[in-house]
């Protein structure tokens, strides 16, 4: 695992000004790289402590990266302080994370991911999960595996404009059942 410490910004706007937020509430985050079982890198950005009695876990959606959470992150930061340590991951494929082949984009395979990035980073403690569309399929597929490939049972699951089955079978998700 490698860990580098950044300024968890999104670029500035023309203006020069950050679109999220004034300059006086940026915050910094540890960007933690993941290997995973295939070998794929994944960013994981840390706030807070490792000590803090509670971690939350957020898993973003489709097309997304960590800067989903930003306002998120800087409320929980807000309420709770030190009290929590926060873990945005960016899935494979998306953020700083490495791309991977395409057969390994699959819910299952996040679910491997999140549980070798819950090892990697070392938590413990009450956990809360908190999924975003394909981030929360990756959350419920996490549940779905044997106790023993669960590094951490979570207390608490936020569900947040997701699916739980049949996705590639009607609408817009058809698309997705092509290899």
């Amino acid at each position: 695992m490698r860990t580098t410490h950044v300024a968890d910004n999104p670029a500035p706007n023309s203006d020069g000004t950050d679109p999220y937020s004034p300059p006086a509430r940026r915050r910094p985050g540890i960007c933690h790289t993941v290997i995973a079982a295939d070998g794929t890198r994944l960013a994981v950005y840390e706030y807070g402590t490792r000590d803090a009695d509670q971690t939350v876990l957020l898993s973003h959606g489709w097309c997304l990266n960590r800067r989903c959470w930003t306002r998120q992150i800087a409320r929980l930061r807000r309420r709770w302080g030190q009290e929590v340590r926060i873990l945005a991951i960016e899935h494979r494929g998306h953020g700083d994370s490495d791309s991977a082949p395409m057969s390994t984009y699959t819910p299952a395979q996040l679910a491997a991911d999140i549980a070798d990035v819950l090892t990697a980073l070392h938590v413990t403690g009450r956990l809360v999960m908190v999924g975003h569309s394909m981030g929360a399929m990756a959350l419920i597929s996490y549940l779905e595996r044997p106790p023993e490939q669960q590094p951490v049972a979570p207390a608490g699951l936020v569900l947040i404009a997701t699916a739980a089955g049949n996705l590639t079978e009607y609408g817009p998700g058809r698309p997705l059942a092509t290899p």
